[in-house]
């Protein structure tokens, strides 16, 4: 993992800590497959695709330096490099992107230790505000999702967090507060 000079933040003046990915190759662990789009989880990168092994969908891989593969299932939080996905076609093309919002990242932590990720398919309404990011809470079971956009109107960020329920075929927001996004992967 690289980070772009004078792009991090520092973490200890009260901000959200950034951080540009860039992963390497990780040695020996190789699988074959094929990218078909540009990345949903992280859309604004023109290096980052949606790829599929085996009819499994794996979002984002980033291309690295070697034209024939990419690097998938990389995981900064854990420090797992992920694996080279060889590929048996060359990329497709990025799809366009019309300027890069400040406020993204396609690994989110969150004051309490949540992290979070972009919703990759349809993304769920609930009480008229869109879930954006589906989240594993630092402790519990319970179903937690970002609405809406994150805030980068401050040096340290926010995001509206619900923990959310589902009964009568619906969701319903048990818990929604504001909370403070303290890294960002983008």
């Amino acid at each position: 993992m690289t980070n772009k000079p004078g792009f991090n933040k520092n973490q200890n003046t009260g901000t959200t800590l950034v951080t540009h990915f860039t992963p390497t190759v990780p040695a020996g662990q190789q699988q074959s497959g094929n990218c078909f789009a540009s990345s949903i989880a992280a859309y604004p990168r023109t290096d980052a695709w949606r790829c599929n092994i085996n009819d499994q969908i794996f979002d984002p891989c980033f291309s690295v330096a070697q034209i024939d593969t990419v690097v998938c299932g990389a995981d900064p939080l854990s420090g797992s490099g992920g694996f080279a996905l060889l590929l048996k076609k060359p990329l497709p093309a990025p799809t366009p992107t019309t300027g890069t919002p400040v406020a993204w990242g396609w690994v989110l932590e969150l004051s309490d230790g949540t992290v979070c990720a972009p919703f990759t398919g349809t993304r769920a309404q609930v009480n008229g505000k869109t879930t954006t990011y589906g989240c594993k809470p630092a402790t519990g079971n319970a179903n937690v999702v970002i609405l809406g956009d994150l805030d980068a109107g401050k040096p340290l960020w926010t995001a509206q967090v619900a923990t959310i329920s589902f009964s009568d075929n619906q969701i319903h927001e048990d818990n929604v507060r504001t909370m403070s996004v303290t890294k960002v992967w983008q």
